[in-house]
């Protein structure tokens, strides 16, 4: 079985992959980390997207995507921002495409009322430390911005949402167990 999470930043989906894989006794795939390796000639993902290097995202993080998909069975814990980038149009088609076309994928939402989610996101990022010297003004304005963009393609891609609301990592792993083993596996990818 091959599962995606995604969702906006903040969310618990590095938490809840890890609850999820284990249930599930698969090994636990992040994207930040698989696109560390794969872009460590350009200095890992965060330089290489501050440096505008969709090129060496096309080739080699792509295909280091596309093969590790292809072989074994995980859960993946990806970016929300990797398939809502307005700025690298290209990389996001082919994330969603890869990710809609070969996985089950998952979204997590912390409510269904998009302000509420805003304001929930905003509260958890403000006291992480590496939000902690970002104006709070500027944090909750890029938190709502993202929050935006990411929704269309999340229903584009994603084969069901969880809306998380105040339930544990462990009773959202749960639920999503519960989804996984009620669907028609057959009809989940579109």
């Amino acid at each position: 079985m091959k599962i995606t999470l995604i969702g906006p930043r903040s969310v618990g989906k590095s938490t809840v992959s890890k609850i999820l894989a284990d249930k599930l006794n698969l090994p636990l795939l992040s994207s930040d980390d698989l696109m560390d390796m794969a872009l460590k000639e350009t200095g890992g993902l965060d330089k290489t997207i501050k440096a505008g290097n969709s090129q060496a995202i096309v080739e080699k993080a792509i295909p280091l995507m596309r093969r590790l998909i292809r072989e074994k069975d995980f859960v993946l814990d990806i970016a929300g921002g990797s398939i809502s980038s307005t700025k690298y149009l290209e990389v996001s088609k082919e994330v969603k495409d890869l990710l809609r076309n070969n996985t089950m994928v998952i979204g997590l939402l912390p409510y269904e009322d998009e302000e509420r989610s805003i304001i929930h996101l905003f509260d958890r990022e403000k006291h992480r430390a590496h939000f902690s010297s970002e104006d709070p003004d500027e944090l909750l304005a890029n938190v709502r911005k993202s929050y935006k963009k990411l929704l269309k393609p999340m229903e584009e891609i994603c084969n069901f949402i969880i809306i998380t609301k105040d339930n544990s990592p462990d009773q959202v792993a749960n639920e999503i167990l519960t989804r996984i083993e009620s669907a028609d596996i057959k009809t989940l990818h579109k």
